[in-house]
């Protein structure tokens, strides 16, 4: 039995927690299942196996990714590594030194704005995956030490899909389903 926390579902193709968990509990699915799964929170819905959407973005790395750029308050866009695409992240987290003048524990105020952008095929080289305006603590994105963290709302605005492949994962932001 683990001593800390752990995910319940523990989806991310780069989450192994060992020696408890070596591989994904997805990845252990019968044949096509274990492709990969979307969590469409809009929708609703979760499904295993091959992606079913419309990726209009993608990232390497599930759900630890070292592509994102984060601007805050519309101020130059900064890379992060280790950034944590994460439906359990509740409110979510970031660096202390994305956001000068704040410190770890302390909470965005409310009305901040995150934008997360990732690189892709348009004429600045980069798409915008979503802008969150922070709402007021305890609800807010917190100051951390370690990385950023998405939380949930992401997971409010598009279906997302995490792949297994290649070896450490892909992930693809879909467009919203039209059905």
């Amino acid at each position: 039995m683990p001593d800390t926390p752990e995910g319940l579902l523990g989806i991310g193709a780069n989450t192994t927690s060992l020696p408890h968990f070596q591989t994904s509990a997805v990845q252990q699915l019968p044949g096509i299942l274990g492709q990969g799964v979307l969590i469409n929170q809009p929708g609703e819905e979760m499904v295993f196996g091959p992606n079913p959407g419309n990726p209009f973005a993608a990232v390497s790395g599930a759900p630890i990714t070292n592509q994102f750029q984060i601007s805050v308050n519309g101020g130059a866009f900064q890379p992060t590594s280790g950034a944590y695409v994460d439906s359990g992240g509740v409110d979510g987290d970031i660096p202390e030194a994305l956001v000068p003048g704040y410190s770890v524990g302390e909470y965005l105020p409310a009305g901040t704005t995150i934008t997360v952008r990732v690189p892709g095929p348009t004429e600045t080289g980069y798409t915008t995956l979503y802008t969150e305006t922070v709402s007021a603590s305890p609800d807010a994105v917190q100051v951390t030490a370690g990385h950023f963290n998405t939380g949930n709302y992401i997971f409010t605005q598009m279906p997302i899909y995490f792949s297994y492949s290649p070896t450490g994962g892909t992930i693809f932001f879909n467009l919203p389903s039209t059905d």
